[in-house]
């Protein structure tokens, strides 16, 4: 309030009479749109809108447009009778994608040991029986002159790593 005393003290300007409104106040067009955003940040992904205009100009009643989002989403989804089909029979939908194996790059007797406090002669004497899928691969190149041809990238696609103890 001090603010636009002063703006039209500089001005020159008498003001007006000073209506205060409560912070409930719901008349504003300005303050629809602020419901409407706040109601769109809580349930984006579920919500349902009543909008509300005149019947007639200068009317007080109201005509309401009742608008079910997620109603209206499943009544024009197209259903394919192969789609029909595999959610019948309980199939899986999607497709699986890659499979993703993490391959350890490390230097001789440096690789990562993970334990809790308390336990780190046991982690210790875990990793040092445990293989990596590097050091694994070191093994099965030297055992194995067929795998000599793959790079450490790809024996996954043909041979498996078994992890032991884990």
């Amino acid at each position: 309030m001090d603010h636009l005393a002063n703006e039209a003290e500089i001005e020159g300007l008498r003001p007006g009479r000073v209506i205060i409104l409560p912070s409930s106040f719901q008349g504003s067009p300005r303050a629809m749109q602020q419901n409407y955003q706040d109601a769109m940040a809580m349930g984006y992904d579920c919500a349902n809108i009543k909008l509300e205009r005149p019947v007639q100009e200068g009317a007080t009643t109201q005509e309401t447009l009742e608008w079910d989002e997620i109603k209206a989403h499943l009544d024009a989804r197209y259903v394919s009778a192969p789609e029909a089909a595999w959610r019948l029979f309980e199939f899986p939908l999607h497709d699986k994608s890659h499979a993703i194996i993490r391959l350890a790059v490390h230097l001789p007797y440096q690789q990562p040991v993970y334990f809790a406090e308390g336990n780190e002669r046991q982690a210790l004497e875990r990793a040092a029986s445990k293989d990596t899928t590097l050091t694994a691969w070191f093994q099965l190149n030297s055992k194995n002159p067929d795998a000599r041809q793959y790079l450490y990238h790809d024996i996954p696609h043909h041979f498996v790593f078994e992890r032991n103890g884990t």
